[in-house]
Order: structure tokens, then C-alpha cells, then sequence
């Protein structure tokens, strides 16, 4: 069963290379890419008809995207919604059974005090899909290691195990299990999580105060 990806884009260079990640990431996986741009609704909801300006730039983005695959399993598809941001996000979401989104750290935003831009800090925050972020200097190669980064206090759902599992098999990469823990002893829940990571996806663990 093929994969869903959601690619949020604004046009920008930072969304263009985030893309770029994502399907050389998944270069040997059967996914349907979907890129969505949305417009914020203002004080009143207005209609979804594509706007000249953003069909052109959907058109030059499928354009580029088409010619950069190199998976013909690859499918790309667009949408455009006028909305909140989040609700859209959301929206598409369950409409697609989206298993993982990937986008840029700010996208047009740039800000020197922000590591990452308000659309995507709110993404990471408010919407229950897994989230992939690529930074501008991220080079298009498939990753050795992992980093999976937890406290074993929320569980393992379907989606965030199937888009690790995707993640980890592309180049068979390791996956470093980055325990954050306020208490080093651990519950039974907490054990358990602990044991299904490492039996299921033969991990390395390590706690965060190991880190240099």
C-alpha cells in the first residue's frame, strides 16, 4: 500500500528544497504527493477557485516536480484552500489519509530569531500527523541515522510508526531513540514502549543528557 504525503508550499525556495527531500527520500516507495498552498481566510470565508497567479504557479511547480522524480510510482496532485491555516492542514488531512507532511523550517517567513516560522511551529504543535522539517542547508541524501526523540509517555500510533518505519527502510538507516526523561526510572507503560522500539526497529537508545 502506497503512501500519502502532504507537501504544505508558499512557492518558496525553502518549500521547493523540502519537496525535493521528500521524494528523494521516498524515491523507492509507491507515494501520491500532494501539495497544498492556502490562502488565511480574513474576516470572511470566501471561495476555494484557484486564482490565476497561484495556477500559474502550480503549473511551474508540477512542472519542476515532474522532471525532478525518479520514481514513475510517484503521483502529484494540488490543492489550494482558503481557510485557517491549521484547519486547512487538518482538512486535507483526513480527506487524503495523509500519513506524513513535509515542509520548510519558514518558508517566505525569514526571521533571524526563530528557528522555525510561525506556519510550521503551529503545524508541529496543533495537527496529530506526523511532521517532517527540512532546513535550507538539509543536502538531498538519504539518512544513516535516525533521531526519535521521546519520553515513552505518549504511544506509538499507526501513522507515526508507518512513517518512521518508511523513513528507516529507504537506506536502512538506524534509529537513534532519544530519551528525554524526567524520571530515570521507568513505568511499566514506559517499559513497554521502550521494549516495542527496540524489538520492532532494533534501536540505539541514548539519554538526552548524553548528548554533547
Amino acid at each position: 500500500m502506497g503512501m500519502n504525503v502532504l507537501l504544505l508550499t508558499d512557492f518558496s525556495t525553502d518549500a521547493k528544497q523540502a519537496a525535493a527531500y521528500a521524494m528523494r527520500l521516498f524515491e523507492d516507495f509507491s507515494v501520491t504527493f500532494h501539495f497544498l498552498h492556502i490562502t488565511p481566510v480574513r474576516v470572511q470565508r470566501s471561495t476555494d477557485a484557484l486564482p490565476p497567479e497561484i495556477e500559474k504557479k502550480f503549473e511551474e511547480l508540477l512542472q519542476w516536480a515532474h522532471g525532478y522524480r525518479r520514481n514513475p510510482n510517484h503521483k502529484l496532485t494540488t490543492s489550494y484552500r482558503v481557510n485557517y491555516f491549521i484547519e486547512a492542514v487538518r482538512d486535507l488531512g483526513w480527506e487524503e489519509d495523509i500519513d506524513l507532511i513535509v515542509m520548510g523550517t519558514k518558508g517566505t517567513v525569514r526571521s533571524k530569531e526563530h528557528t522555525v516560522g510561525p506556519n510550521t511551529s503551529d503545524v508541529m504543535r496543533k495537527v496529530n500527523i506526523p511532521l517532517l522539517i527540512v532546513s535550507p542547508d538539509t543536502p538531498c541524501e538519504l539518512p544513516k541515522r535516525m533521531l526519535f526523540p521521546t519520553d515513552y509517555s505518549v504511544k506509538c500510533t499507526p501513522p507515526v510508526l508507518k512513517s518512521l518505519e518508511a523513513m528507516a527502510s529507504a537506506n536502512q538507516s538506524r534509529v537513534l531513540v532519544l530519551e528525554s526523561l524526567k524520571n530515570p526510572v521507568l513505568t511499566d507503560d514506559q517499559q513497554g514502549q521502550r521494549k516495542f522500539l527496540e524489538k520492532e526497529y532494533n534501536c540505539e537508545f541514548s539519554p538526552l543528557s548524553a548528548l554533547p
